[in-house]
């Protein structure tokens, strides 16, 4: 713990520099959120911390699509959560795997509920899928 509280303004430094339009404070809280779940290593947190740059410098660039192709904007959006998930499967180890499993079994109950409930409000098949990747 010792040797990342040494090594984080380092990192900030150096994502600041790299990252124009992306949060270095946002990369570090998404960063240390996971890190508290997960319990991840000083190793992992490093790549946790490209991975959520990553994440955030995609979002980014597909803003303007919202507004202008809200089809491709979704589509992309749902490519960016599922290759931010992938690359966050890569970096842990078994154990850290299982947490990972369990807020994925949690992630499609919550999405199951919203599903039934806009269903049930009459929401078209469309506008059930954009809120379910927006959900995330």
């Amino acid at each position: 713990m010792r040797k990342f509280l040494c090594m984080l303004p380092l990192f900030l430094i150096a994502f600041a520099m790299n990252a124009q339009e992306v949060s270095a404070v946002e990369v570090n809280e998404q960063t240390e959120a996971l890190q508290q779940v997960y319990n991840l290593s000083d190793q992992q947190v490093v790549e946790m911390q490209k991975i959520q740059e990553r994440k955030l410098r995609n979002l980014a660039s597909i803003q303007n699509l919202k507004e202008e192709n809200q089809d491709l904007y979704y589509q992309k959006l749902k490519a960016i959560q599922y290759n931010t998930d992938i690359s966050i499967q890569r970096l842990l180890n078994s154990d850290q795997m299982k947490i990972f499993y369990e807020r994925s079994v949690d992630r499609r109950q919550r999405q199951a509920e919203l599903a039934r409930k806009l269903q049930d409000q009459g929401a078209t098949p469309t506008e059930i899928e954009r809120a379910l990747i927006e959900m995330e």
